[in-house]
């Protein structure tokens, strides 16, 4: 509220004759000062502010029922629109492929793996998707330009979730996750410690491209840890499978029980339920993004498909 102030200054005066008992005195000085006055309002507008992303919303595109299996697990979209699904039915061995048009899913081939495969991944920057195959010791890679079976890597068994994240891979098994590069190459085997009972095997794995975590999923439990197997947070609810985060690092879950979609903050914390049975979610149990977050899939396990246009 100052505008302007007045500076004192001491100065010496210097009396005009020499006087051994005196020489001289000193006296105030005042002179004027200003202030330069910078209004509140454009001191605001001269700081740059933090950009802020908005939440991301969902708008529904396609839905349909698929009658071609009855236990689909996980899925996967390519950059080419195309759709994976994982059926884990027993000695079904499939995975079907369809074709993401504007209003529906054009059913493309079924490819038949060597045993149950249960999740699911595209190896960024490539035309691969891994498929953890659990009741065997490997993964097996698919090119998805040709749509036929590529190379595999042992892995042991027991191995559920998958993620990726450029040439490195992380499967979720029963007591630890496991990272290796593509040429099979192994990193590092995060073990785990849970509060609940250990002998759950990871259903479903994220890496977090945000802090560099891995957020991962057991039966009633999700975990965010570190690469040295710290734990950041621990979220408890009801079911084992659907884990996706968007660019924000915000993580969404299924909630088989209640057929709905949480959307949970960075640091474990509940932001909103984006998705319920009112928006015709029924039991569903794998979601995920495609690379580029534009589209967000929803699938129930027994074949019930959502495609959602992100904004």
């Amino acid at each position: 509220m100052t505008l302007s102030y007045k500076k004192t200054d001491l100065k010496f005066k210097k009396n005009s004759d020499t006087d051994i008992k005196c020489i001289g005195s000193i006296e105030e000085v005042r002179t004027a000062r200003v202030i330069q006055y910078s209004p509140v309002k454009l001191q605001q507008a001269q700081v740059q502010p933090v950009k802020v992303e908005s939440m991301l919303t969902f708008k529904k595109e396609i839905t349909e029922q698929l009658y071609l299996g009855k236990l689909i697990t996980d899925v996967v979209v390519t950059e080419d629109n195309k759709l994976l699904l994982c059926d884990f039915q027993k000695e079904r061995y499939n995975i079907y492929v369809f074709k993401i048009n504007q209003q529906n899913l054009a059913y493309n081939t079924t490819l038949s793996v060597p045993s149950g495969p249960y999740g699911i991944s595209k190896l960024t920057g490539t035309d691969k998707v891994i498929v953890t195959l659990p009741y065997k010791s490997y993964v097996q890679f698919i090119d998805t330009n040709t749509l036929t079976l590529d190379k595999t890597i042992k892995v042991g068994r027991d191995c559920f979730g998958i993620t990726t994240t450029g040439d490195y891979i992380a499967v979720g098994k029963i007591r630890e996750i496991k990272i290796f590069k593509s040429k099979g190459e192994n990193i590092r085997n995060i073990v785990l410690s849970d509060l609940l009972d250990d002998s759950k095997y990871v259903s479903s794995l994220h890496y977090n491209h945000n802090d560099g975590s891995i957020i991962y999923r057991k039966m009633g439990l999700i975990s965010r840890i570190q690469f040295d197997g710290t734990i950041s947070y621990r979220y408890v609810l009801s079911g084992e499978a659907g884990l996706a985060v968007d660019t924000q690092g915000q993580v969404y879950v299924c909630e088989f029980d209640r057929s709905e979609i949480q959307r949970l903050l960075p640091d474990g914390r509940v932001r909103d339920v984006v998705m319920t049975y009112k928006d015709g979610i029924k039991d569903p149990f794998a979601i995920a993004f495609n690379e580029r977050f534009t589209k967000f899939v929803v699938t129930s396990i027994n074949g019930l498909v959502q495609i959602y246009n992100c904004k």
